[in-house]
């Protein structure tokens, strides 16, 4: 209940139901509401309350927690850490008669105080609660009140006269009334689990009346084109608000945020809703836009013009520090012939159209005929596969038979090369994916899915920890760009797909070689389809309005049971790499013991911002110095004149600017040991983690490492066998740094 003499709340209150559902870590899983307020354009937010479920004091003897929590005695000068076990979008609030001046409230994501970029109206998530009525104090960090908050704290540091006492410390959450109709289930608890995180993330960042990308504010807080593509999938047949997501459509008609990509990924959105909401009046009123982003994607291929951005990875540019590279323009051909033929695929819908149905044949033609090389890269070649384009089968070995090699660092990159696997018949590699990407960052205490991940982080990382920043600059833990998979494993795990909008046709085709037992529901304009399956036997329930294909039969509405359930896909077997890295670390090194024996380049070596080297002339190492994003900056720490005592550095708290990379070329083609100096000079406490990348193919050599403790210097060592490149990235609150490089022969 909402506490008694406590201010209004800022939206109308609600008691979130008693879930039945365990994966499920929203408190609104079992909530009823009116289906039509949730699916209308814009609607009203709602508003519940949180208490936490752990804390923790230091000094322990400062802070008394009475009566489960709605009571707090302060007994002196300390920090208190809420733990409110899943991360939501709120604010924290609490009553007291008296505040000292000295205290001061955090709230983060993770179990350290968050801090994120310069652009945010609080750039560090920390400040003094504000009195917004009678004893109510709230932490105000933005006029929009809610921040993404799983842990929050109270830091006294001048508590006046001890003991004092704050009462009903409560995380308040908004959200948009939304209701879950679809459902999934298998005897796979972590695919359970992913599917529920997924729906959770999308569902947290709904908005009045649009769909939202970030809970934490830094600066970046509207509906981004591109990731509402993967939202409002994961919408429609989970929430069933149809309504919502045409008018998300709408309001970023004519938005593409300056990118080429997510021009075509709003046709692909549209498309996508009419499939599921059997709208086609929408596709015969935005077919002129439909057509004017066609033509603008085919000037971007022919032209060489500006893509903007395609991912994080490096492999896609690396954010937005180089997007032009090669291995993008071929992502982009591939992206543009895909979405043509789904266009032209969806002009039936609608009776057809002969302008549309001109273009889509003489885009086609034009992409066919521009020849793209064979050694295609991951996303490129997943873009060809769900463009029907076939690939090398060598492709299939070497981009999806790698655990590693296929996870990119961006999950939302993740969710297409999954399509593209299951397109592929590569069922295994899939699910390997699902867990490697999406379990990975469960097993490190995820309650909703982040905006990059890296598998190799469970090394080093605990659950809840703070997690590296990237070339995205300070990341996000609740973007819904990455809840692809909760779409997915209906589309192709439970093989519920729609094939004429609206559901009219759906076939019901499981992925081969997945759960033996899986049941779902799936929300539809005509109602909401069940279905369950255990082995070869299985039940399906059609709603009126729908027929369903399974196999050779046609299913009309009603319930219809099935005593066997083909799988009209093969699996394609995928024989996986012994190593699953071409390079391991070799042992740490000292600076004395690498500096006496190899070539050398120290950064920032003296006070002109010069670097000092010894190295042949044919060795090249190139420094991102004049890149508007991922820009390292020249560190020379005063009073020393050794030559590696400077350092490149990231720029916290700078946008989009806690990454930077180093290439590295040899002179030859013949192995080399490269050693990657790292010193924290000013004993800083500096965290910050080390990935090593092929130059040529941007895929991960080594491990991930992290670095740190290290105010003695550390040398890390590995060899290689071509360029590679060394990218650096920080966690939130420091700023990482890269001493020197250097290169020595191969041990025999």
């Amino acid at each position: 209940m909402w506490p008694e003499g406590a201010a209004e709340p800022v939206y109308p209150f609600v008691v979130p139901g008693p879930s039945a559902v365990k994966n499920s870590p929203d408190p609104l899983r079992s909530t009823d509401f009116d289906q039509g307020a949730a699916n209308r354009s814009c609607t009203d937010l709602v508003t519940y309350a949180l208490r936490a479920v752990s804390h923790d004091a230091s000094p322990v003897e400062s802070f008394e927690v009475m009566d489960n929590g709605r009571e707090i005695e302060v007994r002196g000068r300390g920090d208190l850490r809420w733990d409110f076990g899943v991360v939501s979008a709120g604010w924290l609030e609490f009553e007291c008669d008296n505040l000292p001046e000295g205290v001061e409230l955090s709230i983060s994501e993770t179990n350290q105080p968050a801090v994120v970029n310069l652009g945010a109206v609080h750039p560090v998530k920390t400040a003094r609660p504000q009195l917004v009525s009678g004893t109510t104090w709230r932490l105000v960090l933005n006029p929009e009140f809610y921040e993404g908050v799983r842990f929050g704290w109270l830091h006294v540091r001048d508590g006046g006269d001890f003991p004092w006492r704050l009462r009903n410390l409560r995380l308040v959450c908004q959200a948009r009334p939304a209701n879950y109709l679809g459902g999934f289930s298998c005897d796979d608890p972590l695919l359970n689990r992913i599917w529920e995180v997924g729906a959770t993330g999308v569902r947290l960042n709904f908005l009045k009346d649009f769909f939202g990308a970030i809970l934490m504010e830094r600066s970046d807080r509207h509906s981004w084109t591109g990731d509402a593509h993967v939202s409002q999938a994961v919408a429609m047949p989970v929430f069933g608000n149809f309504d919502f997501v045409r008018g998300n459509l709408d309001r970023t008609s004519g938005d593409t945020n300056g990118i080429a990509g997510y021009s075509l990924y709003w046709i692909l959105s549209l498309l996508d809703y009419v499939l599921c909401s059997g709208d086609t009046e929408a596709l015969r009123k935005d077919l002129p836009l439909v057509r004017t982003r066609l033509e603008g994607a085919l000037a971007v291929v022919k032209g060489n013009l500006p893509l903007v951005f395609c991912g994080h990875d490096d492999r896609t540019g690396a954010c937005f520090e180089e997007p032009e590279i090669a291995a993008n323009r071929q992502l982009f051909h591939f992206l543009t012939l895909r979405t043509v033929r789904t266009v032209k695929n969806s002009l039936p819908w609608i009776g057809g159209d002969a302008e549309t149905q001109e273009l889509c044949e003489r885009s086609e033609k034009q992409l066919l005929a521009h020849v793209l090389p064979e050694d295609l890269g991951l996303h490129a070649g997943t873009e060809a596969i769900l463009a029907g384009v076939p690939v090398d089968p060598q492709f299939l070995a070497r981009e999806y038979g790698n655990s590693a090699r296929c996870v990119s660092y961006s999950p939302f990159n993740n969710f297409f090369v999954l399509q593209g696997m299951a397109a592929a018949g590569c069922s295994d590699a899939a699910l390997g994916l699902l867990r490697r990407c999406w379990g990975g960052m469960l097993a490190l205490g995820a309650t909703t899915f982040w905006e990059s991940f890296r598998p190799e982080w469970q090394e080093f990382l605990q659950p809840c920890d703070p997690i590296p920043n990237g070339t995205h600059g300070f990341t996000s833990l609740c973007h819904p760009w990455s809840s692809g998979p909760t779409r997915w494993l209906i589309d192709e795990v439970l093989g519920i797909r729609p094939v004429k909008p609206g559901y009219a046709e759906f076939v019901f085709d499981p992925l081969p070689d997945g759960p033996r037992c899986v049941s779902g529901a799936v929300a539809t304009p005509h109602g909401v389809i069940r279905a369950r399956f255990d082995g070869d036997a299985a039940w399906i329930e059609v709603p009126p309005g729908c027929r369903c294909r399974a196999g050779e039969e046609v299913l009309a509405a009603g319930r219809h049971d099935i005593s066997f359930l083909p799988r009209l896909r093969r699996p394609v077997a995928l024989s996986s790499p012994d190593h699953l890295f071409p390079a391991t670390w070799e042992a740490d090194g000292s600076l004395d013991e690498a500096i006496s024996a190899t070539e050398w380049l120290a950064f920032s070596a003296d006070s002109s911002n010069g670097d000092r080297c010894n190295l042949q002339e044919a060795t090249r190492v190139v420094i991102p110095d004049e890149r508007t994003h991922g820009r390292a900056w020249r560190h020379h720490f005063a009073g020393s004149e050794a030559p590696f005592s400077g350092a490149l550095r990231t720029n916290y708290p700078a946008v989009v600017q806690q990454s930077f990379a180093v290439d590295v070329h040899p002179p030859d083609g013949t192995p080399y040991r490269l050693g990657i100096y790292c010193r924290d000079v000013a004993n800083e406490g500096v965290r910050q983690t080390i990935d090593i990348l092929d130059l040529e193919t941007k895929t991960l050599l080594a491990p991930t490492r992290l670095v740190e403790n290290f105010a003695d210097g550390i040398v890390l060592w590995l060899t290689c066998r071509r360029s590679v490149r060394i990218r650096v990235c920080d966690f939130p609150g420091h700023e990482a740094c890269l001493n020197g490089l250097f290169f020595a022969p191969t041990i025999p």
